[in-house]
C-alpha cells in the first residue's frame, strides 16, 4: 500500500463521464460512496476541475466530500460543505475590458464566470455550442447585451469556446497577439467534443497551484499525494504529485508521460476505472 495522505482528482472524463443516468452528470453511485468514505478514513479526496464552483459544489455535495476542492481552474479553492474559503482570486476588471473588446473585435465566444452561482455571455453570441455549454455546467447562462455588468461582478475566471481545432488556433492566434497578461489554458469535455474550452485565469493562477494550496492547507507533502487525470493539461499537477495514474480514457500523450512516471493506467471512466486505481495504490 502506497503511503498516500491526498487524493487529487480531475472531474470530467475521471469521475464524471457519458453515460447519463448512471455516471453523468454526477459520479457512478458506486463510486461517490467509494470517494467519501476513503475520504472519512483519513485520506483527504480533492475534486479539481476547471468547471464553476458552482457547479462543482453540486458534486461535491453529491458525493459528501467533506474537504477542500479546486475550481475555476484554480481562482477558488474551497469546502463548500465546512464553509471554508482559502483562495478567491477576482480577476481584474480593466484586464477584463481589454479581453471583452479583443473577443468583440473577432468574433470570439466568451463566457465571463462570477464567485457566485451567475456566470454571463452576450445574446448575440448564443449559438447551438450554448445549450451543450448549459448542460455541462448545468445552469442557464444569464445573456446580456453587453457585459459591462458582469465585468462589474466578482469575475473569477473567463472561458473562450472553439468549435474545433481549427477555432482554436485562430483564437490562440489572437489572444497571444494581444499580449494580455492572463494566462490561457486549453480544455475540453468528453461529451462535448469537437469543442475546445480556453480558460483564461489571473497569471499565475493554475489547478497546479491550487494544488499545492491544498497540500499546504493540510500540512502534507507532494510526495503524500496521488494525482488522477484524463488529458495533457492534467498533468501540470499531476506530475507534482509521487503517485500519478491516467484513465483508460485519457489521451495518448498523458499515458505516455504516466508510464514514464512509473505510474498506472486504470480503466475507463465508463468502467468506474477509478475503482480499480484506487484499489492499486490503496491496497
Amino acid at each position: 500500500m502506497a503511503d498516500i495522505k491526498a487524493i487529487i482528482l480531475d472531474i470530467d472524463g475521471v469521475i464524471v463521464g457519458k453515460k447519463h443516468g448512471i455516471n453523468s452528470p454526477m459520479p457512478n453511485k458506486k463510486v461517490a460512496e467509494i470517494l467519501k468514505k476513503i475520504n472519512e478514513q483519513g485520506i483527504s479526496v480533492s475534486l479539481c476541475g476547471s468547471r464553476p464552483s458552482f457547479a462543482i459544489k453540486k458534486i461535491i455535495e453529491y458525493i459528501g466530500l467533506d474537504s477542500m476542492h479546486v475550481t475555476n481552474g484554480g481562482s477558488i479553492v474551497f469546502n463548500p460543505i465546512a464553509g471554508m474559503i482559502i483562495r478567491e482570486e477576482l480577476m481584474d476588471k480593466e484586464l477584463l475590458k481589454k479581453l471583452v473588446v479583443l473577443c468583440d473585435k473577432h468574433d470570439i465566444y466568451l463566457e465571463l464566470h462570477t464567485k457566485d452561482q451567475y456566470y454571463y455571455m452576450k445574446k448575440s453570441k448564443v449559438s447551438d455550442v450554448t445549450a451543450k455549454r448549459e448542460q455541462i455546467i448545468t445552469e442557464k447562462v444569464i445573456l446580456v447585451d453587453n457585459l459591462e455588468e458582469a465585468i462589474s461582478k466578482s469575475v473569477v475566471q473567463c472561458k473562450l469556446i472553439a468549435k474545433d481545432d481549427k477555432e482554436k488556433e485562430r483564437v490562440t492566434d489572437i489572444f497571444m497577439n494581444a499580449n494580455l497578461d492572463l494566462s490561457l489554458n486549453w480544455t475540453f469535455n468528453p461529451k462535448t467534443l469537437p469543442i475546445k474550452i480556453g480558460d483564461v485565469l489571473t497569471q499565475g493562477i493554475s489547478k497546479t497551484q491550487g494544488l499545492l494550496d491544498i497540500a499546504d492547507y493540510l500540512g502534507v507533502s507532494t510526495e503524500n499525494m496521488l494525482g488522477v487525470g484524463d488529458c495533457i493539461n492534467d498533468w501540470n499537477f499531476m506530475k507534482l504529485c509521487k503517485y500519478k495514474a491516467a484513465m483508460g480514457n485519457a489521451t495518448e500523450e498523458l499515458k505516455k508521460e504516466v508510464l514514464n512516471a512509473n505510474g498506472y493506467i486504470g480503466k475507463t471512466v465508463d468502467e468506474d476505472g477509478i475503482i480499480g486505481i484506487l484499489d492499486y495504490f490503496l491496497k
